[in-house]
């Protein structure tokens, strides 16, 4: 972990690897494993180990959050909007999950659904500062103007 919280991903996916290798059942490995993956841009790889990570255990709001980011940035927005739902379905009071499909359903053109999701991630937080980025998000949303 010391590697991942350093920035050191390579070596954090050397030590998860074989973590992964002895241990091929742990959700919290192949997640970490995928988050040191994302972050060096092996995105094929990323999506096996963070799906391998939500088919062990489903209820892992941080494995969709990735999972959806990373289908994000490689231009998939169909699969990324599917994947944060699925999780939002799972796991109702993630805050990042509602907040990042309500973003990306904004961006995407879908008002609607992006509120819905932005108005629950303002609910589910008691920080302030969250509270105002989100507050914000939703004045610019129903004026009309894009993320």
């Amino acid at each position: 972990m010391t590697y991942l919280k350093t920035g050191e991903y390579a070596a954090a996916r050397k030590i998860l690897l074989e973590t992964v290798a002895d241990h091929p059942d742990s959700s919290p490995a192949r997640y970490w494993l995928g988050v040191s993956l994302y972050e060096l841009n092996e995105d094929t790889e990323a999506i096996e180990q963070l799906t391998a990570a939500i088919v062990l255990n489903p209820d892992y709001p941080a494995a969709y959050d990735y999972l959806g980011r990373l289908y994000d940035r490689r231009g998939e927005t169909a699969r990324a909007l599917d994947i944060y739902s699925r999780g939002v379905e799972i796991n109702p009071d993630s805050l990042v999950l509602n907040y990042n499909l309500g973003m990306l359903a904004w961006r995407e053109g879908m008002p609607v659904l992006a509120e819905k999701y932005l108005l629950r991630s303002r609910v589910l937080t008691d920080d302030e500062r969250m509270k105002g980025i989100v507050s914000s998000a939703l004045e610019k949303l129903r004026s009309g103007a894009g993320p």
